[in-house]
């Protein structure tokens, strides 16, 4: 990855991020609690706590994403760069009262590998396999299905995270332009990427 893509991913997940935790400050208290009682590793809910989670250092805080329609809260965590790739993945919580979903995003693994695309897989287990997801069925597989994503490095397999998650063109358009404010040129940058993933 670039200097400059590995810059953009950097702005746009702290960005992100810092939308995420100031709208998790404001919901509602049952949902907070049950967040905080499932959600053991941690959850990213100041923003000092933003930078290490993010770089996959220290505590393995989750990081409260901004409000999905339909469910209750969303959570991410970016993991370590790895692969031949060099691409990091990312780790997806999805909170439904006492029900909870776990989805990986990650890059291709070795060319001869069965996963060798960039893909999005169900897991039983995320935050560097330390949080256990409790409602996933044991019938269910998580190897498969391993559906493939139009991504070539981290800053597009989060923007195809933020697109799976959001919706495209409302709400992650919206998202960008809010988080960026008056930087429309920065804003029409992710954009451009974001119909580029989406587009034949």
């Amino acid at each position: 990855m670039s200097t400059s893509a590995a810059d953009y991913l950097k702005s746009v997940l702290s960005l992100y991020a810092r939308r995420g935790v100031d709208e998790w400050r404001d919901a509602p208290r049952e949902i907070r609690k049950a967040a905080y009682r499932y959600v053991t590793v941690g959850i990213a809910d100041k923003q000092a706590e933003i930078g290490p989670a993010l770089l996959d250092r220290g505590k393995s805080y989750l990081v409260p994403m901004p409000k999905v329609k339909g469910i209750d809260w969303c959570f991410f965590k970016p993991r370590s760069l790895y692969g031949p790739s060099l691409m990091c993945s990312f780790d997806v919580l999805l909170l439904c009262g006492e029900k909870t979903l776990g989805l990986r995003f990650e890059p291709p693994e070795e060319v001869s590998s069965t996963h060798g695309y960039t893909h999005v897989q169900f897991s039983r287990k995320l935050a560097h396999r330390t949080l256990p997801i409790r409602s996933v069925p044991d019938w269910l597989p998580t190897s498969y299905p391993a559906v493939p994503i139009r991504a070539t490095n981290s800053l597009e397999l989060f923007l195809s995270l933020g697109i799976a998650m959001h919706g495209f063109p409302d709400g992650m358009v919206g998202i960008l332009r809010d988080i960026f404010g008056n930087k429309t040129r920065e804003a029409q940058h992710y954009i451009k990427i974001l119909r580029r993933l989406v587009s034949d």
